[in-house]
């Protein structure tokens, strides 16, 4: 009989892993910014070929989600990602003055949700930025994280072990690998509980989720923002990065905002059917991930409540925060919960609560056209982005804004992590800077060795005096 310690195995294949890809990284740090981007077209080129089976197979084997919206977001956000990365040079000579660094060996621990979208979009960044990559996918979707990692592996011409996935994935073993010498930085995505849960000693970048607040301000054009908000929530069934999932309104445009929001496709649940969805969200006394990327149809019907067949969110009507309310949390399915304030002023704290208190201070939403408002809201969140007057799911990721176009969204206002910005290749180099002096050509190297201090010091003060 054999027996087999997952935690050992695990911890052992972290070392292999750490070690083998600091190798790699050796002779990818050879590379020149071209012979990268070579590798970086021809996997943004043939990952759109790939994309829809790899994303239907996603979605088939894990439940959740939209297919077709995955695709739909994968190839707009893909094209636009590639040319953007193609037309960056940030590894050799940036400048006169500037060299462009890989940082060495990254860990990205990727999420349960959409692996195969952040598993194609960390190889790029990595291949991009010159260094190598151990991917680690969450044991539940081993499966899809594997399909993927081949067919990326097929595509790229990268040295041996440059890109890697660990298959035995144990506490014990992210705790080996994310601290373990040959690694440079760990990059979690949408994975709080890892990283509150492992002292990880490399520099850390982390990449939030959901769960947006988003506040209704009397300016704001209702209609437009209500179909922003119900469209950016429902999206692949909500599990978008940075969509919707508070409303905070002012209470003089309430009645309008609800309206709405009903007539753009949301369903505010009465206290009895909140109960029902609860107790499904209780069940054997942990919350279940069955209901997480289902329809927003499915999941009433799931809790034992009918919605209109037009239904794209769930809406639950809160007066106040408080930890044990179960849809005050992060939930990964179409949820808003709407919050009322008398004021501007009585939101805004009301925003502040919301991110401090869950620790989501990654993105924060406001509809309005009071450019007073705007400008306070955002000088005083503690947030790394705030979107103005648009679906904050499409614009936290750069495909409706100015934003770096990335699937992962600092979350240094989480308390996590060392980035508050949209991370992308030029955050896995640092910039080495090359310094000159008219000054120094003053003295040649035999005149320094036997010079009097006094008389170096008038001499270039000289100088630059008549400069």
């Amino acid at each position: 009989m054999t027996f087999v310690d997952k935690d050992l195995q695990s911890i052992q294949e972290a070392r292999v892993l750490a070690e083998a890809a600091r190798d790699a990284q050796k002779i990818l740090n050879e590379y020149p910014q071209k012979a990268l981007d070579k590798i970086v077209a021809k996997l943004g080129h043939d990952a759109q070929i790939l994309l829809p089976t790899l994303l239907v197979q996603e979605a088939d084997f894990s439940g959740h989600g939209n297919a077709e919206d995955k695709i739909t977001f994968a190839q707009a956000f893909f094209a636009k990602c590639t040319q953007e990365l193609l037309a960056e040079k940030i590894v050799g000579i940036i400048s006169e003055h500037q060299v462009g660094v890989p940082l060495g060996t990254i860990v990205c621990i990727l999420p349960r949700e959409n692996v195969v979208i952040n598993l194609l979009y960390a190889c790029l960044i990595a291949i991009k930025s010159g260094n190598a990559l151990i991917l680690v996918p969450d044991p539940a979707t081993l499966e899809v994280a594997s399909s993927a990692f081949e067919a990326v592996k097929e595509i790229t011409e990268s040295p041996e072990n440059a890109l890697s996935l660990m298959e035995t994935v144990s506490q014990e073993g992210l705790r080996e690998l994310t601290n373990h010498s040959a690694v440079n930085v760990v990059i979690a995505i949408d994975q709080a509980a890892i990283v509150d849960s492992i002292a990880i000693a490399n520099p850390l970048i982390f990449g939030g989720g959901g769960a947006t607040p988003v506040f209704i301000e009397k300016s704001a054009d209702l209609a437009k923002t209500a179909e922003a908000i119900v469209k950016s929530r429902s999206f692949d069934n909500g599990l978008l990065p940075a969509s919707e999932q508070y409303i905070i309104s002012e209470n003089s445009v309430a009645d309008a905002a609800k309206k709405a929001l009903i007539a753009a496709g949301a369903y505010f649940m009465s206290p009895e059917e909140e109960k029902r969805l609860v107790a499904k969200l209780d069940e054997s006394g942990s919350k279940q991930r069955k209901l997480d990327g289902k329809k927003a149809v499915e999941i009433a019907e799931m809790a034992g409540f009918a919605v209109p067949a037009g239904t794209k969110v769930l809406v639950s009507e809160q007066n106040y925060i408080y930890e044990k309310n179960p849809f005050s949390a992060e939930q990964k399915y179409p949820l808003l919960t709407f919050y009322l304030e008398p004021d501007w002023l009585h939101a805004c704290e009301k925003c502040i609560d919301l991110l401090n208190t869950y620790r989501i201070g990654q993105t924060l939403a406001i509809h309005s056209h009071d450019e007073k408002i705007i400008r306070e809201f955002a000088l005083k969140k503690p947030v790394g982005r705030m979107v103005v007057n648009c679906a904050a799911s499409a614009a936290a990721v750069g495909l409706a804004s100015e934003f770096e176009t990335s699937l992962i969204l600092g979350g240094l206002t989480t308390g996590r992590g060392y980035k508050a910005n949209n991370i992308s290749a030029k955050d896995l180099t640092y910039v080495r800077e090359i310094g000159s002096s008219k000054a120094l050509d003053l003295l040649t190297i035999s005149e320094r060795k036997n010079v009097d201090g006094k008389a170096v010091l008038e001499k270039l003060l000289q100088k630059l005096a008549e400069e």
